[in-house]
């Protein structure tokens, strides 16, 4: 009973997070306070009240729409929203609560504003990548001074995946004459390695670039034209399944073995 209860504040919390997060991304690309004005319908300009700006619940209640001039409310900020509950949650699920699983799911709420802001605007704000170096960092030296874990481990993961997205930056600019890859990514991705083992470096780089990849070649054959890919996204949900699944098909590769 107290993990369910526990499990639903987390849930609560990163909904909260999350409609957070989506007024940072409609707001600051267009220099507006995040602060002022209040929340409201960016058509007709009704100002929200506060149960028409409950996370997940007013999406629902309002079916998708504004309460005043029946304007289409887009789905992300419902998906949106229900990510940043969910990707928490199944940490704790998989982690219970403890310094380094509280740490993680603030990680993943970092990524999820970096990938939804990306998704908005193809670009990433140098301070959001900054914040969530940090929390890495922090994250690294608490697993090698507490839990023992060597630093070579990580240190290691790092260098590869650095490697990797570093040359498929240069593969992109060289050799398809396109950046492919924001530095954005990049930096992003490197720091993401101190999270993981090789493995799952791999695994986040699987999931991401091969459903990336093939969703970026179908909207591309289908618009014509060449556009900017926010590879973000796409990134955070390989990190997102490596951070929750590495271990387990770490034991299921040794199985096999």
């Amino acid at each position: 009973m107290v993990n369910i209860i526990i499990g639903l504040f987390i849930f609560v919390i990163g909904t909260c997070f999350a409609s957070f997060f989506g007024v940072v991304i409609s707001r600051v690309p267009n220099k507006m306070s995040i602060v002022k004005p209040d929340s409201h319908c960016f058509n007709c300009d009704h100002e929200l009240k506060w149960y028409e700006n409950i996370p997940l619940i007013s999406y629902i209640v309002l079916k998708g729409k504004c309460s005043n001039c029946n304007t289409k409310i887009g789905i992300f900020s419902f998906i949106y929203e229900l990510v940043g509950g969910l990707v928490p949650l199944f940490i704790f699920i998989k982690f219970g609560i403890n310094v380094e699983s509280i740490l993680i799911m603030v990680i993943s709420l970092i990524l999820l504003l970096m990938a939804g802001y990306d998704y908005k605007t193809n670009t990433i704000l140098d301070i959001m990548w900054m914040v969530f170096g940090i929390l890495v960092l922090m994250l690294f030296m608490y697993r090698s001074i507490f839990l023992f874990i060597p630093f070579k481990n990580y240190l290691i993961s790092f260098a590869i995946g650095s490697i990797i997205f570093i040359f498929i930056k240069l593969f992109g600019l060289f050799i398809l004459k396109m950046d492919i890859l924001g530095t954005g990514d990049v930096i992003v991705f490197g720091l993401s390695c101190l999270l993981f083992n090789p493995l799952g470096i791999l695994i986040s780089l699987i999931i991401s670039c091969v459903p990336g990849s093939i969703i970026e070649l179908i909207k591309l054959s289908k618009s014509k034209e060449e556009k900017e890919i926010a590879f973000l996204p796409y990134l955070a949900f390989g990190i997102y399944i490596a951070i929750l699944f590495t271990p387990f098909i770490t034991n299921l590769l040794f199985e096999v073995i």
